[in-house]
């Protein structure tokens, strides 16, 4: 990091500044190349061609160069002067298990139930104040998307590529899952909460050996339902319906029974999605902060001042200046 009376560039970004050491002396070659072509033309075209303004090619030249300086200067995000914050820092692991079965295609909740269970998770990251968080992507087999990490907004990524299609086989195992959430949780003294996300259908309903085990390692699952009760055709991609055997229609309901069940026996909670954050900040609030609140502690940190858009400011008024020079250039020209 360059830190120059509290004008500070992360390291990362110099190398926008290293860029100058080339841009600069190629614009100056530039000029005198362009400058004596120009020469060359003229004199060969008409030696009578005069233009009164040559004074003004270098300056022109010069405010380009300015231009570009500045503009890399903004490019280096540059930050000047700082505040002290206090941040809270937690010794919590939440992980997220979100269900991409097929069934979370139903439009019951717009757009779907999949990007609204997406929409919760944003939702959460938003609200996190220095928990570390995972996600799980389960269907017929569960993955580890993202292991623990503070680097929320790389969570945040992850999302983005999230489907349907990820996991080829169809269906959802929550006995799979939770094979997976018990081997990513370490045995430490961080307290460990898990989040499901999902429209509760399964296939496998034997929960009670897991929720011993969930309760021996005191991992609290909270749960959201995604959909309606009242259930949903199934939209596939291609836009067509999902079908049975029989080639009806699979209307698809939100099942809370699993969801409520799994959650109230391991010291949590279930709700229901809604089209606000309510849902997630009772689970945030109400359950992880409420029992962690005296487990985490607060840091000061350095939040510094964003000045980039300065630079850009100043090398816009370098541009109109430039465009400007050019007008009269053209305006005091003389012509045969």
């Amino acid at each position: 990091m360059l830190n120059f009376y509290n004008l500070v560039v992360y390291n990362q970004n110099l190398k926008y500044l290293y860029s100058l050491i080339i841009i600069i002396p190629f614009l100056i070659f530039l000029h005198y190349f362009s400058s004596n072509k120009r020469k060359s033309i003229l004199k060969n075209f008409n030696s009578n061609i005069v233009f009164l303004n040559k004074k003004y090619y270098p300056l022109k030249t010069f405010f380009i160069i300015l231009v570009f300086i500045f503009s890399i200067f903004a490019l280096t995000e540059p930050k000047y002067g700082y505040k002290l914050e206090k941040i809270y820092s937690s010794k919590s692991n939440i992980l997220i298990a979100l269900d991409i079965s097929d069934s979370m295609l139903a439009e019951d909740v717009q757009p779907n139930r999949l990007e609204r269970g997406k929409r919760e998770i944003i939702d959460l990251i938003d609200n996190l104040q220095g928990e570390k968080v995972g996600l799980i992507i389960f269907s017929g087999i569960s993955f580890l998307q993202c292991p623990f990490t503070s680097d929320y907004s790389a969570l945040k990524m992850f999302l983005d590529y999230i489907d349907t299609d990820l996991i080829p086989i169809k269906g959802t195992s929550f006995s799979n899952l939770f094979d997976i959430a018990l081997k990513t949780f370490k045995d430490d003294k961080q307290e460990k909460y898990m989040i499901i996300i999902s429209d509760g259908e399964d296939t496998h309903q034997n929960f009670n050996e897991y929720i011993n085990k969930f309760k021996e390692r005191n991992i609290k699952i909270f749960s959201i339902g995604v959909g309606d009760e009242n259930g949903s055709a199934i939209k596939l991609k291609d836009g067509s319906y999902k079908k049975d055997k029989n080639n009806n229609i699979v209307i698809s309901k939100l099942e809370t029974k699993n969801l409520k069940f799994i959650s109230n026996n391991t010291n949590g909670f279930f709700v229901k999605s809604d089209f606000t954050d309510d849902d997630i900040k009772t689970i945030y609030f109400k359950g992880i902060r409420n029992q962690n609140n005296l487990n985490g502690s607060y840091y000061q940190k350095k939040i510094w001042n964003e000045i980039f858009q300065y630079f850009l400011f100043i090398a816009f008024i370098f541009l109109i200046i430039e465009f400007l020079i050019s007008n009269i250039d053209e305006k005091n020209k003389l012509h045969i």
